[in-house]
């Protein structure tokens, strides 16, 4: 009675290491199938847009006197570079910029009721484009 016992164990412990084995398979499979279907890595997918680089267009008065002399202004990322702004303005926009300049903001002391805190260090670009360039950078901000 005792051989049969370890019989049917042995047995079942074979089963549940295929089923193991078939689960790991179909893991592997679809994650295959996941990263199989796009030849383009994630990061080249997300910065062909300026994904990460460009948080939104900065706006003020300065910057609205500069949009008359084809001169724009965002708020960028702090590791952004000047190469890696002048390549993603250029792909969002399809206008070759002539110049980038940046201005890192220090973070400022602030109060908020009897709390002190700080405003968080930014960076700024200003990208200067060639005359008569249509870009709709403003559009509905």
């Amino acid at each position: 009675m005792f051989k049969f016992l370890k019989q049917q164990k042995k047995i079942s412990s074979s089963s549940s290491e295929k089923e193991t084995d078939k689960k790991d398979e179909k893991t592997v499979k679809t994650s295959e199938k996941k990263y199989a279907d796009s030849n383009v890595k994630k990061f080249d997918l997300k910065s062909e847009a300026g994904y990460g680089i460009f948080l939104k267009p900065h706006t003020t008065e300065k910057t609205a006197v500069f949009g008359t002399q084809d001169v724009y202004s965002f708020v960028v990322s702090n590791n952004a570079n000047k190469i890696e702004i002048k390549n993603a303005f250029h792909k969002m926009y399809g206008v070759r910029p002539i110049s980038v300049r940046t201005v890192c903001m220090h973070s400022e002391p602030v109060m908020f009721k009897r709390v002190a805190g700080a405003k968080s260090a930014w960076k700024k670009a200003y990208i200067k484009v060639p005359k008569n360039s249509k870009i709709t950078v403003y559009e509905g901000v």
